[in-house]
């Protein structure tokens, strides 16, 4: 084996030196490194926590804000359902003080005690789909050809019709009217009956026309509702919205209204809503409620 001199030794030393050198600085590197990626991952870690904790609180401010809002919409819903029951309450009472106001105009009206019950029937029958104006006018003569049940009774349908032929469904009215002047012969000794179930068995005669008769023609406690009553409640504010059908409307106003006044109301209303508070315009400028009327455009 040959020996190296001096200067292959002293070369052979530097290349080591220089390997142990680049071993060191890639060691320093690779733990740098390794630092580097522990620091990140702390980071992130760090990151993910504040925004679980962000998530976190904004999702609680959520929850309370929809808690505050359900107890919000539930108490607008108590106290709108409150001012809906008590509305009408409200409005009632202001009637009271005005009421002396349509006794005199009623004194123009006949009364139930001028009112034959027959006749007061067969009115009634024949307003139905009918302006009150045409049925005054048919009336007349026909009470003089048949002025009580037993005449109508005997009567043939198309004979009555040549009498009522200008007023609505003619037909079935004649038909009615016939048929009820039978019923009320036959089976109640000419007189109408006097309560509720009894009226409604008769042709022709539904709820209303019932309650007209009990109202009108005896002065009973009952809310007979028209077009006119109808009308005149929601303006008032008589009745809730609710009260979509004349079933509805005759329950609020009965459960309001003492029943010694039911009958009276019943023209109040009507006269108010064919006079006063009519249905294409009504005028407001004449009207005794429009002071305390939600409809009124004279506040």
């Amino acid at each position: 084996m040959s020996k190296m001199n001096p200067n292959e030794k002293k070369e052979n030393a530097s290349k080591n030196e220089n390997v142990n050198n680049e071993e060191a600085t890639n060691l320093q590197e690779e733990q740098s490194n390794a630092a580097d990626e522990t620091a990140g991952s702390d980071n992130v870690s760090g990151e993910v926590e504040a925004l679980q904790k962000k998530y976190n609180e904004l999702n609680d401010s959520h929850l309370r804000l929809m808690a505050e809002f359900d107890n919000y919409r539930k108490r607008t819903m108590r106290e709108k359902a409150d001012l809906i029951k008590t509305g009408g309450e409200g409005a009632l009472k202001n009637l009271l003080p005005i009421i002396d106001d349509f006794e005199r105009a009623l004194q123009n009206v006949r009364t139930a005690e001028d009112v034959e019950a027959v006749k007061e029937g067969v009115a009634v029958v024949l307003s139905a789909q009918c302006t009150d104006k045409r049925v005054n006018q048919v009336t007349p003569e026909l009470f003089a050809h048949y002025p009580d049940a037993r005449s109508m009774a005997e009567a043939d349908e198309f004979e009555v019709y040549e009498y009522v032929k200008s007023v609505s469904y003619p037909n079935a009215k004649a038909r009615h009217l016939v048929e009820l002047a039978r019923m009320i012969q036959n089976e109640y000794g000419g007189e109408v009956p006097h309560d509720f179930d009894s009226l409604l068995r008769l042709p022709g005669v539904g709820r209303k026309t019932a309650n007209v008769m009990l109202a009108v023609a005896f002065g009973e406690a009952a809310m007979p509702v028209d077009t006119h009553v109808f009308r005149v409640s929601h303006r008032l504010g008589l009745v809730p919205r609710t009260a979509d059908t004349p079933l509805k409307v005759e329950q609020h106003l009965v459960k309001h209204i003492p029943a010694d006044d039911l009958a009276k109301a019943h023209h109040w209303l009507l006269l108010h809503g064919r006079y006063i508070c009519t249905s294409r315009k009504a005028h407001c400028e004449k009207c005794e409620f429009k002071a305390v009327c939600p409809s009124s455009t004279c506040k």
